[in-house]
């Protein structure tokens, strides 16, 4: 994960237990918004589908540990010389035949592959549901970022509308001490250009906080025209001194055991595991039981349906006389069409075996197919390192980052009291005619300035503690 990246994340866990609510309202909290973005958001939909997709891949493993069954009907017209099915005799004439078979088979034993498979897409299961965690939280800490930028806008906003009140008091002061002639007509003209700077600045503001409510609307999917009330909860002025309390190896243990991208790629790894057990259980012979049922059919099958004498006939001679014949009797016969389900019945068979198949040569596919699981291992195990190495990255970059922030913070308070004083003194001695419009100006721009500053340094320093409560796994919130 990029760095750049992080000053946008924030923790999402307090909003996993959340149920449904209407978002049809006026005021929007934190969790409205996210669960809104969870909603809308077609990341997290794809994220869902892969999750879908796994379950079915496990189900599917599973049910292959049971026996198939298959039944089949096929239907023939013979031409020209053919096997009378009836009698197996060569016969040229036109026959017309049709078959019915049920079968089933049952793999007995096949290296433990269906085991395997059943174990590895119970891994690829728990991966995804890791996965859609991570894309939720993702879109959660993105949610959040905008949340504060509005916030922020809020604030920004209020600050140049009380600097422009204030300098409109002046104006108005002034005026009337030019118009009574105690002052020349040059210093309203300073006073009101002040005036129209912090005019612009307060319209530069509000123009900040309509484009931060417009970008968090976007990412909710919301149309531009909505109009959204950010709930805004009252936020202190942060403590410097929790950031030093922190260790940033103990965060990562925390981190490692809870982050979901850890979670994720440690499962692939099992997974690629598995797959390499399945790709070297190929080696091994599988052994199948089968069975089948099946009965034919054929147009010219005839059968005797009528038995008649005929006369005597001769069919040798007595031995030594050859004038005494030895006769027979003789019968004829009458055939009809043998009957569709008599035919089905009488051709009736079963069948039932054990087959065992032994692998022995099989153009090295197996062998190749062993290597490249042996390489999907061994990047998967990558993977995880790297995972891991860019958590730590992360956290450290997070660490130092707050601990910058909350210098950075102090330092802006310290700068601020000092300023706030000195347009105090400044604007009484205004007030008394000591100093000019100019000196007056010029301290309450300086002052204008800090608060700025100072606003800045507190949402971000709030925002980098943040940071650091995701990653400890803290339930996170703004209240």
């Amino acid at each position: 994960m990029q760095i750049i990246r992080l000053i946008f994340l924030f923790p999402f866990s307090l909003i996993i237990s959340c149920s449904q609510i209407a978002f049809a309202q006026n005021s929007w909290t934190l969790e409205d918004c996210i669960l809104k973005a969870w909603d809308n958001n077609l990341t997290i939909k794809q994220q869902e589908l892969n999750l879908e997709l796994s379950e079915a891949h496990l189900l599917q493993s599973k049910l292959s540990l049971l026996p198939n069954l298959n039944a089949g009907i096929n239907g023939a017209m013979n031409f020209g010389r053919s096997v009378d099915p009836t009698t197996y005799e060569f016969v040229t004439q036109t026959i017309q035949t049709s078959s019915a078979s049920l079968t089933s088979s049952w793999t007995l034993f096949s290296g433990f592959r269906k085991w395997n498979f059943i174990k590895q897409n119970q891994f690829d299961l728990k991966a995804s549901q890791l996965d859609l965690q991570k894309a939720k939280e993702s879109i959660a800490l993105t949610v959040t970022s905008y949340y504060l930028l509005v916030l922020f806008g809020y604030e920004e906003e209020e600050i140049a509308s009380q600097q422009f009140d204030l300098i409109q008091l002046q104006y108005e002061r002034m005026d009337k001490l030019v118009k009574s002639g105690s002052l020349p007509e040059g210093s309203l003209l300073e006073i009101d250009a002040q005036r129209k700077r912090d005019e612009l600045t307060l319209i530069n503001a509000q123009n900040n906080l309509q484009s931060a409510l417009l970008n968090l609307k976007l990412l909710l999917d919301l149309e531009s025209n909505t109009t959204i009330e950010i709930v805004r909860p009252d936020l202190p002025d942060p403590d410097t001194k929790l950031v030093y309390l922190l260790d940033p190896a103990a965060i990562y243990q925390t981190a490692i055991t809870t982050k979901p991208q850890i979670g994720s790629s440690e499962f692939r790894l099992q997974s690629a595991e598995k797959g390499l057990a399945i790709a070297r259980g190929a080696h091994s012979p599988s052994i199948s039981f089968f069975a089948n049922l099946s009965t034919n059919y054929a147009d010219i099958a005839k059968r005797i349906s009528n038995i008649y004498p005929l006369e005597d006939g001769q069919i040798g001679y007595v031995e030594n006389d050859t004038s005494l014949h030895v006769l027979a009797p003789q019968f004829g016969f009458d055939f009809e069409e043998v009957p569709f389900a008599d035919q089905l019945e009488d051709n009736f068979s079963r069948a039932i075996g054990v087959s065992m198949n032994i692998p022995i040569f099989n153009n090295w596919q197996t062998n190749g197919q062993v290597r490249q699981a042996k390489l999907n291992y061994l990047n998967a195990q990558y993977s995880v390192d790297i995972q891991k190495q860019e958590l730590m990255k992360d956290i450290q970059q997070a660490y130092s980052d707050a601990v910058a922030a909350a210098e950075t913070y102090k330092a802006t308070q310290s700068s601020m009291n000092a300023i706030d004083k000195s347009f105090y003194y400044t604007e009484q001695r205004f007030n008394a005619g000591l100093v000019n419009a100019y000196e007056y100006n010029l301290a309450k721009q300086n002052l204008s300035v800090a608060e700025s500053q100072l606003l800045r340094a507190k949402y971000d320093f709030i925002f980098k503690m943040k940071v650091l409560d995701f990653y400890q796994g803290y339930q996170i919130n703004l209240n």
